[in-house]
């Protein structure tokens, strides 16, 4: 029985004495994954919480219907100058300048008739006529320039 309880003993150190290496290694390997971590830096980047203060901002008005048909950015992405933010589809305003350009023809036209039927330029109906001309065209460089 002697020799048994020998064995136990040896045993039971040899279990003591690799619990206390492999708390001494796990205590090391801690120590060395905090000390990598506390060591290592990143250029350019900040982790921040709350709220973003600018020092400028810009609006956007339009003094015509349109739609946005698609926005080619997303929330929290950095912006360079010039990149496209969104694309506006202003269909009805494109419709409403052919209309114009339409209308400008047509009264155009009227005026050009009466040159070639040699109405007299002095009379009110070629004043009005020409007139209507002018005025048509103002407003459609008045449409184009908001585009």
């Amino acid at each position: 029985m002697g020799s048994s309880i020998k064995i136990k003993i040896t045993l039971l150190f040899i279990v003591l004495i690799s619990g206390l290496i492999s708390c001494k290694n796990s205590k090391q390997d801690q120590q060395k994954i905090t000390d990598t971590s506390q060591t290592e830096t990143v250029d350019n980047f900040v982790e921040a919480y709350g709220i973003v203060n600018v020092k400028e901002t810009q609006s956007i008005v339009l003094d015509f219907p349109c739609k946005v048909e698609k926005i080619h950015i997303h929330n929290g992405e950095k912006v360079k100058a010039g990149q496209p933010i969104l694309t506006l589809s202003y269909f009805q305003f494109e419709n409403d300048i052919n209309k114009k350009e339409l209308e400008l023809m047509d009264e155009q036209l009227e005026l050009n008739k009466m040159k070639a039927n040699h109405y007299n330029v002095n009379t009110l109906g070629y004043q009005i006529q020409k007139k209507r001309v002018e005025n048509l065209e103002e407003e459609l460089a008045l449409f184009k320039k908001k585009i």
